[in-house]
This record gives C-alpha cells, structure tokens and sequence, in this order.
C-alpha cells in the first residue's frame, strides 16, 4: 500500500466516523420530534388517529421527524458500511459484499421511502 492510498484510507476512516458521530444527534433528535408530533403520546406510533387529532403544529414537527430520519438513520451510515465492507473485505469474501449491498440497499430504500411519505403530505 502506498502512502496515498494509506492517506487516503485514513481520511475515508475520519470520514465514516465522524458521520456515524452526526448521526446519532440527528437520529436523536428525529425520535424527540416524532414524539413531540403526538404530544408523547406513545399510542401516536401505531394509531394515525392521535397524529391527526395532535392540532396544527404537528406535521411541521412530524415532517422535521422523517427529514431527521433520513439523515440520521440512513444517509449517514452510508460511509460506515463502505468502511466495513472494504476492512473485511478480505476475511469475509463475497459474504460482506452479500451483506453490504443488503445494508446500502436498506438505506437507500429506507431513504427514498422518508421522502415520499414527506412529499405526499
């Protein structure tokens, strides 16, 4: 290995982490405003009824909610399985890119589905 590519792998390490780090606020703070949309009320999670009987500021916060989920829960992890996949790469064969495009598919899936339950509102 090179000292490019080892800067390389180095700063792509930083990287993975650091977004993995920012997403636990952003996923945090996407629980919190699921929450709030329904005045906590831990029945809002399964009863639509309490989501539309919570009063006029709750799609503002249960939009916040999915756009915090997307990024929190989805987008950001994206660099973490890139990170794992090429570090077992080598152990783990065709079972890691077997379970890594499962994870990115998750993601990407999990992503795009946030956004069209945000649009269609």
């Amino acid at each position: 290995m090179t000292s490019d590519e080892v800067r390389h792998d180095r700063s792509f390490r930083r990287l993975a982490g650091i977004t993995a780090m920012a997403s636990l606020p952003l996923a945090a703070g996407n629980l919190l405003a699921m929450f709030a949309s329904v005045h906590f009320d831990m029945n809002g999670m399964t009863d639509p009824l309490v989501l539309l009987h919570a009063g006029s500021s709750a799609p503002a916060l249960w939009r916040l909610s999915m756009v915090l989920d997307i990024a929190g829960y989805y987008l950001l992890i994206v660099p973490l399985i890139l990170l794992v996949r090429g570090t077992f790469r080598d152990v783990g064969g065709n079972w890691i890119d077997l379970a890594s495009f499962c994870l990115l598919a998750y993601c990407v899936i999990g992503a795009v589905g946030r956004s069209e339950e945000h649009t269609s509102e």
